[in-house]
């Protein structure tokens, strides 16, 4: 459940946008905020993620911390690696799809995720990823999502 791995939609200056636009538009900023930081082949690895909608198996640290830099972007963890729990369940809620996992599920996982610790945050927010992709792996995006990460 890499879901912070994004898409993208335009979001209309005409129309207000949805909370979820305005999700997604942020998680695009984040993202190209934080691929700043880093060299270019991590571009072209979080490129081929989004392909096969999987989180690496072996992440090199540059793509744990990038992960790391665009959970701080979106506030959904501290510079200290502290997570926002409520930002966090509202965020998951966001990118699965309501079909596939409950409100439930979601807080569960959450709740036991943030268990996590480590002293490097780039590790913890590592952790943190692949404790929710183990819990909550089977849900399916939602359409905003898949949408998204098929147009970015």
């Amino acid at each position: 459940m890499y879901l912070i791995v994004l898409g993208s939609l335009l979001v209309s200056t005409l129309a207000v946008p949805s909370p979820q636009e305005l999700s997604i538009k942020q998680m695009i900023d984040s993202e190209k905020k934080c691929l700043a930081n880093y060299p270019p082949e991590l571009k072209a690895l979080l490129k081929e993620v989004k392909m096969k909608r999987a989180y690496p198996e072996n992440p090199s640290n540059d793509f744990k911390c990038f992960m790391d830099c665009m959970g701080r972007e979106l506030g959904i963890f501290d510079d200290q690696g502290n997570y926002h729990f409520e930002k966090l369940k509202a965020f998951t809620g966001m990118v699965a799809s309501d079909s596939s996992v409950t409100a439930d599920e979601i807080h569960q996982a959450v709740e036991a995720c943030i268990k996590v610790d480590h002293e490097l945050t780039c590790e913890k927010a590592h952790l943190y990823i692949t404790c929710k992709q183990d819990k909550l792996g089977h849900a399916k995006l939602s359409d905003e999502m898949e949408a998204a990460l098929n147009n970015h």
